[in-house]
C-alpha cells in the first residue's frame, strides 16, 4: 500500500481510526476489515433471499388452498344432499366388530405412529389424525406423554363420534377429512390417515394438504393404513 491508501480504503468500508491513534493502518487490518464487510453483505443478501423464498412459499400455499376450497365448493354443489344423508345414518365405524388380529394390528400401527411422533416432532408441533368413537389413536398419543391434547386435531363428520372424541380434550372438526384437510390453514407436523375402508381416494385427497402447507422444519411424520 502507498502511504494513506489503507486508510482511504478503510474509510470507504466504514472503518475508523479511533483504536489506532496516530498509527498507520496496517494492510493486514485493512484486508480483515474488507473481508468482514463482505461477510456482512453476504449474510444480509442471504437473509433477503430466505425472506423472499418464504413469501413465495406462503403465496403458493394460499393459491393451493384457494384451489382446494373451490374444488370442495364444486363437489358440494354436485353432492345433492348425499353427504347429509350418509351422516344422518350414523358412523359406520365400529371397533367392537374387529377380530382380535385386526385389533392387534390397529394397536401396533398406533404404537409406531406415536413412537415416531414422540421422537421427531417439536414441542409445539400439531398432529392430525383420523379416529373413531373409541378414541384409540387419541388415547395412544396422550398416553405417550409427548403429545398434549391441545396439539391434536381430528376430523369426523358424525356428531356423536365428534362429541365422544372431544371428551378427550382434542380439537374435532365436524367434516370429512378429505373435504377439510386439503384447504386447512393449519400447519401439521404429523398426519395419521387411518383409512381402514380399503379406499385410497380419501387418503389421497387428504395427502393434498402436503402440497398446500409447509410442514415445520423440526420434523415431519406421515402414517396411513387402508
Amino acid at each position: 500500500f502507498e502511504p494513506g491508501a489503507a486508510e482511504r480504503l478503510a474509510a470507504r468500508l466504514g472503518g475508523t481510526r479511533r483504536s489506532l491513534g496516530e498509527r498507520s493502518l496496517l494492510s493486514s487490518q485493512c484486508v480483515l476489515l474488507a473481508n468482514h464487510r463482505l461477510d456482512v453483505a453476504a449474510e444480509e443478501a442471504k437473509q433477503r433471499l430466505e425472506e423472499a423464498e418464504e413469501v413465495t412459499r406462503a403465496a403458493r400455499a394460499r393459491t393451493k388452498r384457494f384451489k382446494a376450497e373451490k374444488r370442495q365448493d364444486r363437489l358440494a354443489a354436485a353432492d345433492n344432499g348425499l353427504l347429509a344423508r350418509l351422516v344422518s345414518g350414523g358412523d359406520p365405524y365400529d371397533a367392537s366388530s374387529f377380530t382380535s388380529a385386526h385389533a392387534a394390528f390397529k394397536r401396533r400401527q398406533n404404537e409406531v405412529f406415536v413412537d415416531l411422533a414422540r421422537r421427531y416432532l417439536g414441542e409445539d408441533s400439531k398432529v392430525f389424525i383420523l379416529d373413531g368413537a373409541d378414541a384409540e389413536t387419541t388415547r395412544a398419543l396422550l398416553r405417550s406423554g409427548g403429545v398434549a391434547a391441545d396439539r391434536i386435531v381430528c376430523a369426523n363428520p358424525f356428531p356423536d363420534t365428534a362429541a365422544a372424541l372431544r371428551n378427550s380434550g382434542i380439537t374435532v372438526v365436524e367434516r370429512r377429512a378429505e373435504d377439510w384437510l386439503p384447504a386447512a390453514a393449519e400447519r401439521f407436523a404429523a398426519l395419521y390417515l387411518d383409512g381402514c375402508g380399503g379406499a385410497p381416494e380419501p387418503l389421497m385427497a387428504c395427502a393434498a394438504h402436503l402440497d398446500a402447507a409447509t410442514p415445520p422444519a423440526a420434523g415431519f411424520v406421515l402414517g396411513f393404513t387402508l
